[in-house]
This record gives C-alpha cells, structure tokens and sequence, in this order.
C-alpha cells in the first residue's frame, strides 16, 4: 500500500452496455434540449437580415490590337499572362483598394447604411454596447472611407476558379439588385482600368519614341551623306545591278574578250582550212571560197567552156584550134579562181590577226581595270562599312516609326481592348445565399445532440459507472503476499474465527499485564506529528477499536481533521464498520457510501462528502452492510487504488475488533494502527487489544483515548458531495 499507481489498470474495461443504457436513461432532458436548440436556433437564423449573392466571371486571354503588328505580343508575354501567376496577379487587381475606391463612389456606398452606419456600433442597440464596454471599435473613430471599404472588402470575394483561367467575382449585400450591380461595377471598372492602364502606356511610349525619332532621323541623314560622299570622292559611284561603274567596265570587257577570242580562232581556223585546200586544188570544199560571187561566176563561165569542149570533142579532134581554145580558156578560169581563193585567204588571215589584235588590246584593258579594282578594295570595305552603319540606323528609325504609328493611334483611339473578356454578368438573385436556414439549423442539431450525449458519456467516465472489472481466470490470480512472521503470532485460524463471535477475550493471552506497559496513549495530534507523510511518507492509517461504540468513528474523524491541517496534504477517511450508531444519521439512515458504489448505484462523485469542520473528505459505508465479498472483490480494489492514487492519507475506520478475514490484511499491510479506546490509560481493553496486534506481527502501532474528544461525526457535519 506504500507504492501508489495509476487506479486504472488493465483489470477494468468500458462498459459499452452501460454507457449505453445512461445515454437512454438521459433521453428524458436530452430530446427536449436538442429540439429546444433546434427551435432557437431557427429563430435566430430568421431573424438574421439575408444576404444576396451577386456573381460575374472573367476570362483571362491574350487579346491582340488591330493597330498592333503581327509580333506585338511574343509569346514570352502571352505566357507570362496566362500562367498560375499572371491569373493571380489579375486577381490582386481585382481586390486592390484603388479598384474598391472607384466602384464605392460609382456605387455611392457611402450613403447606405449597410457601408456606412451612422450611429456606434452600426446604429444597433447590442453594437452600441459593445462599444460602450470596450468590446468592439467604435466605427466613428474611423474615417467615413476606411468604414465603407471595410465593410466593402467583407462582402468582396475574388477568386480563380481551380484549373482554368477564369476568375469568379462575388459581391453579397442585403439589396439583391447592389449585389448583382456590385459585381457587374467591380468587372466593369477593372476592364476600364485595364484599358486605362493600356492607354497610359501608348501614350507614355509615344512621348518618349518622338525626341528618339527625330534624333535618330538626323543620325540617318548623316550616315546617308558620308557614304555618298566617299563613293564619289573614290570613284566608287554605282551603276546597274548596285556596281561600281569600275567593276560594270570590267564585266563588260571581260565579255568583250570572250567574244574577240572566240573570233579570232575561228578566223584562223577559216584560213588554216583554205590554205590547205588551195594547197591540195580542193577548193570547192570550202565554204568561205565558195562564197566568193567572183569564184561563183568563174565557175559557171568554166561550166560551160567545159560543156562546149564536151559538145565539140564529139565532132573535132584534140588539136582543133577551137578544142584547144577552150581548153585554154578553161585552164586560164582555174588560174582565176585559185587566185580569188588566194584574195580569200588573206582575208581570213586578216581577220585573225585583227581578232587577235583586238584580244590583246581587251586584255591590257582589262589588266588595267583590274590592277585599279585592286587599288580600290580598301576604301570598297570602308564604304561597305558606311552603309551598314547607315543600314542599321535606317532599319532602326523604320522601327521606331511603326511602333510610333501604333502608339499614336492607340492614343487617339476610344477604347482600347485589354486582356480579358468578361464571360458571365451577374443577375439579380432571387433567393438569399445567407443564412441557410435549413441546413444550419439541421447541423446545429445534430451538433448539440452530440454535445449532450457526449456530457452524458463523460459524466459516466468520471464517477465510474463507465468502468466494469474484468474477470481474471484462477489460475491467473497471483497469490495473495504472506503477513510477516512474527514471534508469538497467533495463527490464521484464531484470525478467522474473530468474525464467529463478539467476545475478545477468547483469542488473548491470559497474562496482559506487561502489553499494558507499552500501551501509552497519545493524543490524534501527537500521532499524527509522528506519522505524517512529510517525516517517513506514511499514509495508509488502520483504525480500529479495542471494544464496541463509537470510539473508532470518534478517533478516525480526528485523525483526518489533524491530518487536513497541514496545507500540504489531502486525507480521506472511509468508512468499513458494520456497526450502527443511533441518531448519527450515518448509519441509521445510511447515506449513499462505499456499498453503493460497488453496486455500481452511484458514481464516485456522488459518494465523496466534506467535512463542515475542516478540509478532510469522508466516504461513508453505505445503505448496506459489507459483506466479505465485498472487501474480496475486484472493484474494491480499484476504489482502494483510486483513493491512494488522490489522497495522501486515507484513514480507515474498521470498527472494533471483531472482524474478519480481509480486515485482519489490512491491519497486517496498514502503514500505521490506530488503537481507539474510550478509556484510560492503564485500560485493560485497550491493552488486550494492543497485545493481540503485536503478537500478529504490526508493530507501528499508537493508542488514542476518545474520553475528551468529543461526540462523534454526524451527518450535519457532512457537507455534500466532495468531487
């Protein structure tokens, strides 16, 4: 009993059954508590000023201007739009207090009273006082502005709808035509500060792109007027096809003498040719001969000398002058002919060396041209130089123009398109969104309904009745420890046998006389200042009486009361007599005590009573007498646990000593015995009984006389339940 554990062990279990059966038992005031819960809660929400609901959704897109050009907007841009952050970034614009100024003085929400109370607290009576008690701001205190986007921003609700790139704008108020024309506002102004915001831009680009414009302009002129100036200092001036007129004389002069070449060697070769058929006497086999209308007509004279020589041989002979007139005649057009075929010849040979004259005339041309291009490479590259510079500023100025056109047309524009594109407008709304009258009411039920059961389970718990004990098999028991021995003990027999019979003397010695030696009797104080927890940490007292009466309930309630005037400790005294004192209105009319708690009839609470007269708790025995069974049982053992887990002394008050098995362990494990007498000292009662204790082995034993300490505990001293 000395080392105290948590009381519940694993020997106790909930009782599902029983729990049950309390929450039944409860219906009584649980039913008409949840409907009256139901009921004013649907009052309530009845008297609460509904709400409306107004919702208008945004679409975010990348729109493109029709003044833009086709790369106005990369597609870097349009994802930097259209990504998780952009959408949110729009969002934030949505909720920003610039927007929420404009729709308020737009929405004139300054004059309702819903966004500006007039009077503290919002002009109602419970506001007016909350503010007078300091449990609420004073809206007064803060400017007409701040009040009406604060009460703006509760009825504001801005959000992405999860997956897409549309955002919900919701706007509530008691008014369902400001609701719905509340949303549309807050979309309608967004877009117009989207194309503001828009317009500020063009115009903003097109000041800054007009002193650029014109700097760049000069810087174009400039560059312009030095390449100019270089090519005609250098002779670099330009013909067809961006040539310089050195580089079109060259090209030409190289055509020039492809085509001299290509005379020449075929003049040579027409001369070759006819010099090698005047050679072999073949000159009707060349082209240019034949040409000749001298030859041409020399040989149709020689035809027809031929012919008449022909005719004339058929009738003259080979030495006929005629024959041979025409025979000389035809000899002297042969002479002829080779002659103008020489005149031929040397005409082609002629004409190739006019062709080759005139090649090498072209090459030293083109020699020359060359050696000058030469010369002019390094100023070309400076040149080239000059007009990329000029290039680029040109190329640059016709940027800045387009974007300067597009500026200022979106400047001098109506409206400009923004990205987003309002996809749902808001109506009004026919029924309130706030409050729900049904399903809060049915949650609120619901929710008390749990509450009241859950009081119910909890105050089960807390005085016991929730716990049962459970049955542990015989041969599982661990057996119960030996008393010590001790020198003279009386066996368990005789102890058992206490419980047969009233009288004592049948078990005590015959020769008391040196028990009452040692049978000193103190006072409950001085007994206590010696065994208090605070000197060896004793705390479990036995106090039993060595004869019948009232002397034990007398010596026990003192104990406790001594005990409770130390600050610092908590003592409960419990009761296990079976005797019956009259008029005590404990046990003559028992109160509910330690048998009816294990009869599982009361809850712990409901068993723990006040001393009047000091700080001690008292646990009565009950409406019934303890039985054997009782002290034997497993929940007495937890109660006994339960009481030395939350006291730090608990006094035990067994009665006189006439007891039986059980009371006699609890003498024997008892921290320290209290003998009760009514007597003095030198009492041979008290001495017997002291006598009877020692020879059991207990040796803290102390003996207290009740003579002067008053009557005993009744039930006015007791004061209702302690827990």
């Amino acid at each position: 009993m000395k080392n105290v554990e948590n009381p519940y062990g694993d020997d106790v279990a909930i009782d599902i059954r029983g729990l049950a059966a309390a929450v039944w038992r409860a219906k009584r005031w649980i039913l008409p508590a949840t409907v009256a819960v139901a009921v004013v809660t649907a009052v309530v929400l009845s008297l609460i000023t509904p709400r409306y609901l107004g919702q208008s959704k945004i679409l975010i897109e990348a729109t493109k201007s029709v003044l833009a050009d086709a790369d106005e907007k990369p597609q870097e841009a349009e994802r930097a739009l259209l990504d998780p952050e952009g959408v949110t970034s729009q969002v934030q614009l949505l909720i920003s207090r610039d927007l929420a100024r404009r729709v308020a003085k737009k929405l004139e929400l300054a004059e309702r009273a819903e966004f500006n109370p007039a009077g503290k607290g919002g002009g109602t009576l419970v506001g007016d006082l909350m503010v007078l008690f300091g449990l609420a701001r004073d809206p007064l205190r803060v400017s007409p502005e701040e009040r009406v986007l604060e009460a703006y921003y509760e009825r504001l609700k801005v959000y992405n709808i999860e997956n897409s790139r549309v955002i919900a704008v919701e706007f509530s108020s008691i008014d369902p035509a400001l609701a719905a024309r509340g949303a549309n506002t807050i979309v309608d102004e967004y877009m117009a500060l989207q194309s503001a915001a828009k317009r500020s831009k063009t115009v903003d680009m097109a000041e800054i792109l007009e002193p650029e414009i014109a700097k760049l302009r000069d810087e174009v002129s400039a560059a312009e007027r030095r390449v100019e100036d270089f090519r005609s200092s250098n002779d670099l001036l330009i013909g067809n096809n961006n040539l310089t007129l050195t580089q079109q004389q060259l090209g030409e002069l190289t055509t020039q003498l492809a085509s001299a070449r290509s005379a020449q060697s075929e003049a040579e070769t027409k001369a070759r040719l006819v010099r090698n058929l005047i050679s072999s006497d073949s000159l009707d086999s060349s082209t240019d001969v034949l040409n000749s209308r001298l030859i041409q007509r020399l040989r149709e004279r020689q035809v027809t000398l031929k012919a008449q020589l022909a005719e004339l041989s058929t009738t003259l002979l080979p030495n006929h002058p005629r024959i041979k007139a025409l025979k000389s005649q035809i000899a002297d057009f042969n002479s002829q002919v080779r002659g103008e075929a020489r005149k031929v010849l040397r005409g082609l040979e002629n004409d190739a060396e006019i062709a080759a004259e005139r090649v090498r005339s072209l090459q030293s041309s083109i020699n020359e041209l060359k050696a000058k291009t030469a010369n002019t490479n390094n100023e070309q590259v400076r040149l080239r130089e000059l007009q990329r510079d000029a290039e680029a500023k040109s190329r640059r100025l016709t940027t800045l123009l387009g974007r300067y056109r597009e500026a200022d047309a979106g400047r001098n524009a109506r409206t400009l398109p923004v990205d987003a594109r309002v996809i749902s407008r808001a109506t009004v709304p026919p029924k309130p969104y706030w409050p729900k009258i049904v399903p809060i009411t049915v949650i609120v039920t619901i929710a008390a309904l749990l509450v009241f059961i859950g009081i119910v389970v909890i105050t089960e718990f807390l005085s016991g009745k929730a716990l049962r004990p459970v049955p542990v098999a015989a041969e599982d028991e661990p057996e119960a420890p030996e008393a010590p021995e001790a020198v003279g003990r009386i066996p368990e027999e005789d102890l058992i046998r206490w419980d047969d019979s009233g009288n004592l003397h049948r078990v005590m010695p015959s020769e008391p006389a040196h028990a009452a030696e040692r049978s000193r009797i103190e006072s409950a104080r001085e007994v206590w200042r010696r065994i208090a927890p605070g000197s060896d940490g004793k705390r479990h007292l036995v106090v039993a009486g060595a004869e019948p009466g009232t002397a034990t309930r007398i010596a026990a309630m003192a104990l406790a009361r001594t005990a409770s005037a130390d600050d610092n400790v908590r003592v409960v005294m419990l009761d296990l007599s079976n005797e019956i004192h009259a008029g005590d209105g404990i046990t003559e009319m028992p109160l509910a005590g330690l048998t009816d708690l294990l009869d599982r009839g009361v809850s712990f609470a409901q068993v723990l009573f006040r001393d009047r007269r000091s700080r001690a708790h008292v646990v009565p025995r009950g409406r019934r007498p303890l039985t054997e069974a009782d002290l034997a049982g497993e929940r007495f053992q937890t109660v006994m646990e339960a009481l030395e887990f939350t006291y730090d002394a608990v006094i035990i008050d067994v009665g006189p000593l006439t007891f039986g098995r059980h009371i006699a362990e609890f003498l024997l494990r008892a921290d320290h015995v209290v003998l009760a007498t009514s007597g003095k000292t030198g009492d041979p009662t008290a001495a017997y009984a002291y006598e009877i204790l020692s020879r059991n082995g207990i040796e803290e034993i102390s003996v207290v006389s009740t003579a002067e300490m008053g009557d005993p505990i009744v039930a006015a001293d007791l004061t209702g339940a302690a827990a």
